[in-house]
């Protein structure tokens, strides 16, 4: 019973190290975030913290109460999340509660002055978009600028150097910040506090097979006995005359 007992513990353990908590251990997953949608982001329990004066704090401002911009306008409200610093809204979102609603650009600019300062990848960018339009530069149909801006615009982004203005605005390590981290294969010790159901399961296991050993004995020796005392009693009935 205690050599059966020892190869179950010996072939649990060598499954646990070769599979199943080898997995768990090794691998870790990839980023995920609270919310993935803008419905998600209302149901949460984060609440959206938002820039005073800035075109989010205006479009869920004024979006209608029972859509699902109003219904967060109603939670920066309850909960007088409109800040007028920056450095307030990355304070709420540190704690833990908070998220923040801005444009890309300025997340991005946001996030890159945060690590700048801090030297740590504190903040990300959740795969949310809030506003199902870009934003534009807004003129009266009549003006005469009109052309020439979009074609200035246009100018502007077709040769790159939009993008190449961004990119020097914002810090060079920025990506480390921003890009998902993926589910990944890396060495993790096993600490003592995760072995010890399976220690638990030995000091058990033996303490079973030295009972039931203990009770093999006894009936063992009782019925040796008990097989003795009957072959006495045959043999001195068949001695009597």
């Amino acid at each position: 019973m205690l050599v059966s007992w020892w190869w179950l513990f010996a072939m649990v353990i060598t499954g646990i190290y070769t599979g199943v908590m080898v997995s768990y251990r090794s691998v870790m997953p990839a980023v995920t975030y609270p919310f993935t949608t803008v419905a998600e982001a209302v149901n949460s329990s984060l609440i959206p913290v938002v820039l005073t004066g800035f075109a989010p704090e205006k479009i869920l401002k004024n979006s209608r109460p029972h859509t699902e911009l109003g219904r967060l306008w109603r939670k920066v409200v309850e909960n007088n999340a409109s800040v007028t610093y920056l450095e307030k809204a990355f304070h709420l979102v540190n704690e833990g509660r908070h998220y923040f609603v801005t444009n890309l650009f300025y997340a991005k600019y946001d996030i890159a002055l945060d690590y700048k300062l801090t030297g740590k990848c504190r903040f990300t960018i959740a795969p949310v978009r809030f506003v199902p339009s870009t934003l534009h530069w807004a003129v009266l149909k009549s003006s005469p600028y009109k052309e020439g801006l979009n074609l200035a615009l246009q100018y502007l982004i077709e040769t790159g150097l939009v993008k190449r203005w961004i990119e020097e605005l914002l810090s060079s390590d920025l990506d480390t910040c921003l890009k998902p981290r993926e589910a990944s294969v890396v060495a993790t010790p096993f600490p003592l506090e995760e072995l010890q159901p399976v220690f638990l399961l030995l000091v058990v296991g033996y303490t079973l097979s030295i009972l039931v050993l203990v009770i093999e004995r006894s009936m063992k020796k009782f019925l040796k006995s008990r097989g003795q005392r009957r072959e006495e009693v045959s043999s001195r009935n068949k001695a009597l005359p």
